[in-house]
């Protein structure tokens, strides 16, 4: 890596920055030297106490209020023009309403995201999935995970990188009674499971995602990966 590359300094925009993953990942980009600006895009601002504690936070984040639709993304597209967009998108079709309501958010909001930012030429996309995603699963989260990992890695990105964690571990604004006796599972019979399917803190996930950005934006590197468990831990473990 030439002297001029390590001291480049990168911007960034996270969509779906409310969400837990999506606050661990903001908090990693504030604190994190080589990025110098940090913007969230999304119906509410992250709460004050997510990044209060870390110095010079407010003057590398900026938060843009909006309805993320595909038409308040174009009042907002100049926010694109930056190195990397993070997506950590999601929700359950139970907390949206309806499979409709899912749809527009696991799909058409991060398809949508991605097709602003490869427009303003973003360099890098980084997509937070599910470990098990797959376009041609009978189950509806899963096939729509599988289908936004496609919409895209067909877009015009020299990078992309899709994140596939196992069982997330947060403590959720929203209790999510399902994913709450998941983790509780899951956290007793780990030692057991295969690594990919072991429960993983989002801390380690945004981690994970802001190092491989930095990589990937650095170097000559894959033009599309899928990362799961083992390579997130690997990753977060590099610092």
């Amino acid at each position: 890596m030439s002297e001029e590359e390590f001291s480049r300094k990168y911007q960034a925009v996270v969509l779906g920055a409310t969400g837990a993953t999506g606050k661990a990942l903001v908090r990693e980009l504030l604190i994190a030297d080589k990025w110098n600006k940090v913007t969230t895009i999304g119906r509410r601002a992250v709460a004050d106490d997510v990044f209060s504690d870390i110095p010079n936070a407010s003057s590398k984040l900026e938060q843009i209020v909006t309805d993320t639709d595909a038409h308040q993304f174009d009042q907002v597209k100049s926010s694109f023009d930056v190195s990397a967009v993070f997506c950590c998108l999601g929700t359950t079709a139970k907390q949206a309403g309806s499979n409709e309501n899912f749809r527009k958010i696991d799909y058409d909001l991060i398809v949508n995201g991605a097709h602003h930012a490869a427009s303003a030429n973003v360099t890098h996309f980084s997509l937070m999935s599910s470990g098990a995603a797959n376009a041609n699963s009978w189950f509806l989260y899963l096939r729509t995970k599988g289908e936004s990992e496609a919409a895209v890695n067909a877009m015009n990105f020299r990078t992309v990188s899709v994140f596939r964690p196992g069982v997330l571990l947060t403590k959720r604004e929203i209790y999510r009674p399902a994913e709450a006796w998941t983790q509780s599972l899951f956290s007793k019979i780990s030692w057991m499971l295969p690594s990919n399917a072991k429960e993983i803190k989002v801390e380690t996930v945004a981690k994970a995602m802001r190092i491989d950005a930095e990589f990937r934006l650095a170097q000559k590197s894959v033009p599309r990966t899928i990362l799961h468990n083992a390579e997130i831990f690997e990753l977060a473990e590099l610092e």
